[in-house]
């Protein structure tokens, strides 16, 4: 059985062990969650501006300026309703 301690094994020098590090930390699994982290960031970006798009309404206008009356940004106004209907649907289980 072979022997799992820190220590280098007969034959093995320190380059061999640092490539085997480097192909276990840069092998498949680091690569699988590389690709779901990716995967995770370009959902999370098309369903921030699908939603902005679908509540707000796809405009080349932005908030008033201020002597124009009250007015929010379109982001804060995204956030906002999504808490809310976060919090309704939590309130609702």
């Amino acid at each position: 059985m072979a022997e799992t301690s820190g220590t280098l094994q007969s034959g093995e020098t320190f380059q061999t062990r640092a490539g085997r590090w480097a192909d276990y930390m840069f092998g498949r699994n680091a690569m699988i969650g590389i690709a779901s982290l990716m995967l995770l960031v370009i959902s999370g970006y098309a369903t921030w501006h699908g939603m902005r798009d679908f509540i707000v309404g796809v405009s080349a206008t932005s908030a008033k300026s201020a002597n124009e009356g009250f007015s929010i940004s379109n982001d804060i106004l995204v956030i906002g309703i999504l808490t809310i209907h976060q919090i309704s649907a939590s309130l609702s289980d």
